[in-house]
């Protein structure tokens, strides 16, 4: 006969209940996640900077949110958050960042070249 059945109220509170509490939950306490919405937010804006640089006007905003996407992964790393959407965010960021700079660059340097063959007449 093992203790619990010698001693049914063992693991119970004095009215019979089981204990509050409860055993905790399995694999610990959950990890870190500070961070998590930098490393979301950072993986969201570098997608859509990817997507869009493709769009002459559009590589404006998309230069501006694959530098935003850029910091935000960054921070997200800095505040300790390990995963792979602050990896993925950063990357993505960094490839729109460079597409975005050459179109944004090489449409300017052919509007302006448009703009002195044009007469103003």
């Amino acid at each position: 006969m093992s203790q619990m059945d010698q001693h049914p109220n063992l693991n119970r509170e004095p009215d019979g209940q089981p204990p509050v509490g409860g055993p905790p939950p399995f694999g610990g306490p959950p990890p870190n996640q500070e961070g998590k919405g930098a490393a979301i937010a950072s993986l969201v804006l570098g997608i859509i900077a990817l997507v869009s640089f493709w769009y002459p006007i559009v590589n404006i905003a998309s230069l501006i949110l694959s530098i935003v996407g850029l910091v935000l992964a960054i921070s997200a790393r800095k505040k300790g958050f390990v995963g792979g959407m602050a990896t993925a965010g950063l990357v993505l960021s960094i490839i729109a960042l460079v597409l975005s700079g050459i179109g944004f660059f090489t449409c300017t340097v052919c509007l302006l070249c448009v703009a002195a063959t044009t007469p103003l007449w």
